[in-house]
């Protein structure tokens, strides 16, 4: 089920899949449970959110502000100058290994991808959030809206 080669892999899968989903209200996760595809996506990036304040930070700081400002592409020096900004507030991210740079930039843009937030060219893919969906995350809190690529209009469509 978990597609894990290992036990020991099923396990950390397991306990991380867990621990996102512990954070989503209970009506995020019956949205989950029976929404649609979209709405199963905009949840699952919602829940790696509030699990990763990195995550976080990047939707709000580079993937809406650059939606919003009409610049659509991210490219991987996007990400890089995003950690060297977040190194202010988290010295920590200063000694990591360019490995560990290079797995962060990879994991954040195919759980961009997965998400259909970004397509295959790293361009930014608006989405329409169903009015359930909407309702879900301004129940929880409305700042969670910043990790979209979504205008306050549409948003303000969404919940009417």
């Amino acid at each position: 089920l978990l597609q894990a080669r290992t036990q020991s892999a099923g396990k950390r899968v397991l306990r991380e899949v867990t621990s996102r989903l512990q954070l989503l209200t209970s009506a995020q996760l019956d949205l989950l449970r029976l929404g649609t595809r979209a709405d199963q996506q905009c949840l699952l990036w919602l829940a790696a959110c509030k699990r990763y304040q990195m995550l976080l930070d990047f939707g709000r700081e580079i993937i809406r502000h650059k939606f919003l400002q009409l610049d659509l592409i991210v490219s991987l020096p996007d990400f890089d100058q995003f950690l060297e900004t977040q190194s202010i507030w988290h010295p920590e991210l200063e000694t990591l290994a360019d490995s560990t740079r290079a797995k962060l930039r990879q994991v954040t843009f195919r759980m961009l991808r997965e998400a259909e937030l970004l397509n295959d060219q790293n361009i930014i893919q608006p989405i329409v959030l169903s009015s359930e969906i909407a309702t879900a995350i301004q129940m929880d809190t409305m700042t969670l809206f910043s990790i979209f690529p979504i205008s306050d209009a549409d948003i303000r469509t969404a919940l009417s």
